[in-house]
């Protein structure tokens, strides 16, 4: 069957409310933060590979990170930072 309804709101049915949209460097990706306090977790999809990244303590901000050596680190309202193993560390900023 054709989807029906706006384009808008066929969207909101797909994407679920805990997403947020990066654009690191050129590198676009869709964060979803699960859970909360040491049992959170990072999940977006980068290169076809889906990285799921653990909490990890940090002074300010929320930062994930795994031991392969990708991390994912909010801080701020907009900013953030992302690294990936064996690839020099990016700036993010929210996209809207």
């Amino acid at each position: 069957a054709a989807p029906t309804g706006s384009l808008a709101a066929r969207e909101a049915q797909t994407t679920p409310s805990n997403t947020v949209e990066y654009d690191c460097e050129g590198l676009r990706i869709t964060l979803a933060v699960e859970g909360e306090g040491e049992d959170a977790r990072a999940r977006f999809v980068v290169d076809g590979a889906t990285l799921e990244l653990p909490a990890s303590e940090t002074a300010q901000g929320d930062r994930f990170a795994d031991v392969d050596g990708n991390a994912f680190w909010r801080h701020g309202g907009d900013e953030a930072r992302l690294r990936l193993r064996d690839q020099h560390e990016r700036n993010c900023t929210r996209v809207y």
